[in-house]
């Protein structure tokens, strides 16, 4: 998934009463047993590397989405055991899951 089709889902996910942009305050991804919120963002060679890192205070969307309006053709990965694409997210009460 490019940045720019992100930050596209999002805003259209965000225009329900429920789900607006101002409420999602984290974002999460899906990395162990349960999502983690302490993430790191590496952005090498037009890509978003988002890993774990539990040194690093939660992740708000604010800083995430000014990340993807910096890098818009960049593609998102999420570093694991191995680096893999990522695909799609999902909203959750405080803000959203990527995987």
């Amino acid at each position: 998934m490019k940045a720019k089709d992100l930050l596209a889902a999002l805003q259209v996910d965000t225009t329900g009463k429920l789900n607006s942009l101002s409420t999602m305050i984290y974002v999460y991804a899906d990395i162990g047993e349960k999502p983690v919120k302490e993430l790191h963002l590496d952005t090498p060679d037009d890509q978003i590397e988002i890993r774990k890192d539990l040194k690093q205070p939660a992740l708000t969307m604010k800083e995430f989405v000014d990340i993807l309006n910096r890098h818009k053709e960049a593609n998102l990965y999420l570093i694991k055991e191995e680096k893999k694409l990522i695909y799609g997210y999902r909203l959750i009460k405080d803000g959203i899951v990527i995987g």
